[in-house]
């Protein structure tokens, strides 16, 4: 389906003594019948001097490569375009007088990675081969694995006990890993051989360098501390190397069978030599002083402009009075970055030819972030380490591409902080800038001896691959936003802490306020519960009293009433028993005497 864009431009050109106005029309797309193949297309002109058209395309925006003049055609085909990328393009006309219009407004198009892309091995002999990435293993046997157009398989083949890797054939030759590139379809063929039961093959190491260190095998059979020393080992043995360097010196990587600066394994299918480089410190400082952090160092030419904020660092050699520098001189570039000056500018060291940077700093636990890139180029594979710590290996980074460490944990034990670039045998290994840190928890410590300082610390995994994406200048303002949003969260924090006083003051005064109405209120009841009491007593003791007086008054009363009754009752015997005699005769009782008193 066609897109069309809605976009117009114009150009004035010079006709005689007239102006004319060149309209062009809007690009438009029309899809090819390959995935990575594309038409662009355009209105024609009606301008009498019109002499044809130039069409530009790139992978960048507003960034092209050499214009093709495509006449008077109004489209052009575009083949075998890069998948899995955007590109962009754009169209100019021209009159007869050569007078070429500004460009038409700039049309993009992703053009996708087909999948179904089949890469198939075929195994002879005993052994494995697995890819990177993921999605095909077989083992003494043949197999495939379906992957999109455009990705980069890399086989390893990992020979079975007594056999050793013949090497390959087909896409690939030779012996080492091998590397497809899936335009199309491809076959591999892996061939094991069996090992002869007396064949015994040499492991040889030779040392290099200003500085000393010792090599030591597993299995054991090589020790050795100076010139060039070998040992005999059956053949297909797998042996591991390690290097050690002794006080004053620091090892630079390994050469030949082995690249880098980890550990070294090498399986000897065959004969095999490396190159050993250790090299003298070029950092001395017993106690050296705590910098300010962050410490921010951006690497670039000597004329480049230092971004804010930054220390400059142009690859020249360790100087006590500046604090950091390199062990041998390395050079400085400046490209052109939309990005910022801390993008635009690098240090640039052969993976050949390792270079350590090195800064006196008090032993501690630091925190590291580097970016790595280059705007206009592919670069790659970059090999960093610090600390004896490897950062990163075997990462490429594409056109505008940069690779970020954040905040990675080192532990300086020797007061001074050492990294080394380089370690392949091919390629360059790139540094933008570096940010050196520590966090508010992590107290820095001074005369430590290095073998009594010791570290709990997790180690991030080794970052091998998947360069991420990012706007790097971002990256300088890290420390600046967690520095604030610590502050933030200790503000915080101490709001927090004392609204929980107030609160908590408030609800003291509160309880305190309420336990008190409480002992009043309690006062009260007690009070108005005495008086209840003390009124029922009361209103007892007068009803006894009221009732003893009553029972008493009622006993005298009785008494009383006895007592007359009593002496009734003797009077009645007395009138029984006295008789009076009335004048002229007439018997009177005393009954009728008393009665008439």
């Amino acid at each position: 389906m066609a897109t069309a864009c809605s976009f117009f431009y114009s150009k004035k050109i010079v006709l005689g003594s007239l102006l004319g106005v060149y309209l062009l029309g809007s690009p438009t797309w029309s899809e090819a019948v390959t995935s990575n193949a594309a038409t662009l297309q355009w209105s024609a002109n009606t301008e009498s001097d019109l002499a044809g058209y130039k069409v530009y395309h790139g992978t960048a925006p507003g960034v092209y490569g050499v214009s093709l003049n495509v006449g008077n055609a109004t489209s052009y085909q575009y083949a075998n375009l890069e998948v899995n990328k955007t590109h962009y393009f754009s169209v100019t006309a021209y009159d007869t007088s050569g007078n070429e219009s500004a460009p038409a407004p700039e049309v993009s198009k992703l053009i996708p990675g087909s999948t179904g892309m089949v890469l198939s091995v075929s195994v002879t002999g005993n052994g494995a081969i697995t890819s990177n990435p993921s999605g095909l293993t077989c083992s003494s046997s043949s197999c495939s694995g379906t992957f999109t157009q455009g990705t980069s398989v890399t086989l390893v083949a990992t020979p079975s006990s007594g056999y050793s890797f013949a090497g390959w054939d087909g896409a690939c030759s030779g012996t080492g890993n091998c590397s497809v590139t899936l335009t199309s379809s491809r076959s591999v063929s892996a061939t094991f051989s069996a090992n002869p039961s007396s064949s015994l093959k040499t492991l040889s190491v030779k040392f290099e360098g200003s500085g000393s260190g010792t090599v030591t095998s597993v299995p054991s059979g090589l020790i050795c501390s100076s010139g060039t020393c070998s040992a005999s080992f059956s053949q297909g043995t797998s042996v591991s190397l390690s290097a050690t360097p002794q006080s004053g010196s620091m090892f630079m990587g390994w050469q030949g069978a082995c690249s880098g600066t980890s550990s070294c394994t090498v399986n000897l299918g065959s004969s095999q030599a490396l190159v050993v480089t250790f090299n003298t410190k070029t950092v001395d400082v017993p106690n050296p002083p705590k910098p300010t952090m962050p410490f921010l160092v951006n690497f670039q030419s000597p004329a480049s402009q230092i971004p804010e904020n930054f220390k400059k660092d142009d690859g020249s050699l360790f100087d006590s009075s500046r604090g950091y520098g390199w062990s041998q001189l390395v050079s400085g570039y400046e490209r052109k970055s939309n990005l910022g000056l801390a993008t635009a500018t690098f240090i640039s060291v052969p993976n050949s030819q390792p270079s350590t940077w090195s800064m006196p700093i008090p032993n501690g636990t630091y925190f590291l972030t580097l970016v790595l890139g280059d705007p206009d180029q592919a670069q790659g594979p970059h090999w960093i380490s610090a600390e004896d710590l490897q950062l990163t290996k075997q990462v490429k980074t594409s056109q505008g591409e940069y690779l970020t460490i954040l905040d990675y944990p080192v532990v300086v034990k020797d007061n001074a902080l050492t990294l080394t670039l380089g370690g392949d045998s091919q390629g360059e290994t790139l540094l933008n800038f570096l940010i050196i840190n520590s966090k508010a928890d992590q107290a820095l410590v001074t005369n430590v001896l290095a073998d009594s300082f010791g570290t709990s610390l997790v180690t991030p995994s080794l970052v091998t691959g998947g360069a991420t994406k990012v706007n790097p200048d971002l990256l300088v303002k890290l420390d600046q936003a967690e520095q604030a949003q610590k502050a933030a969260a200790a503000q915080a924090a101490a709001e927090a802490k004392l609204q929980a006083e107030q609160a908590q003051k408030a609800a003291a005064a509160q309880a305190a306020a309420e336990a008190k109405l409480q002992a009043e209120q309690a006062q009260k009841a007690a009070a108005a519960q005495a008086a209840a009491e003390a009124k029922l007593q009361a209103e007892q003791a007068q009803k006894a009293a009221a009732a003893q007086a009553a029972a008493e008054a009622k006993l005298r009363a009785e008494q009383a009433q006895k007592q007359k009754e009593q002496e009734l009752a003797k009077l009645e015997d007395l009138k029984e028993a006295i008789t009076v005699k009335k004048t002229g005769g007439e018997a009177i009782s005393l009954q009728n005497l008393f009665g008439r008193r």
